[in-house]
């Protein structure tokens, strides 16, 4: 049994290697996919979203790699990842009066934007390794997309947000407070 579980171990790993890798070059276009994803021209992937979509394919083959070394993801501690902020709940930016609520599930989050009662805005991100910034996307009521960096206040009562518009790439900040 010695024998099988030694060799068992590292044919495994080559295999989950080889999936996500394959899965990777899938991902950013250097692997064939789908005829019709072929032949549809070129992808609407962002860099965020790609990123995001790298981000969260080594952080399964983190969690694979315990589950082959005989721990659970939640036994191990990675080292240079400080926990997550609570981003969960209302927001306002003072100088517009618009509402934010933000839902957070672990590192992710998502977020609808309302002025004057009515939602103008969703988007969806990721809090960074660094557990002091985030990098998020967004579409508007009209349709128009964008990407935005945030930062948070110490004590967690502020949110510094740059945005930047995918059309016109104008960029503007925000400040959102906690309600």
């Amino acid at each position: 049994m010695a024998a099988k579980s030694g060799i068992f171990k590292p044919v495994l790993i080559t295999v989950l290697g080889s999936v996500l890798t394959s899965v990777i070059l899938y991902l950013i276009g250097l692997e064939d996919g789908p005829a019709s994803k072929k032949d549809s021209g070129p992808t609407a992937i962002t860099h965020e979203e790609l990123q995001l979509q790298k981000q969260e394919l080594e952080r399964m083959r983190r969690e694979m790699q315990l589950v082959i070394d005989g721990q659970s993801s939640s036994q191990a501690v990675t080292q240079n990842t400080v926990p997550p902020r609570n981003l969960t709940g209302n927001w306002t930016d003072p100088n517009t009066g618009a509402a934010y609520t933000i839902q957070q599930n672990g590192q992710h989050f998502t977020f609808s934007e309302y002025s004057w009662g009515t939602a103008t805005a969703t988007g969806k991100g990721q809090i960074n390794p660094d557990g002091q910034s985030a990098h998020f996307t967004f579409t508007n009521l009209i349709g128009n997309m964008g990407r935005g960096q945030m930062t948070f206040a110490a004590n967690n009562s502020a949110l510094y947000l740059t945005l930047t518009d995918a059309l016109t790439q104008r960029q503007f900040q925000i400040t959102l407070v906690r309600q």
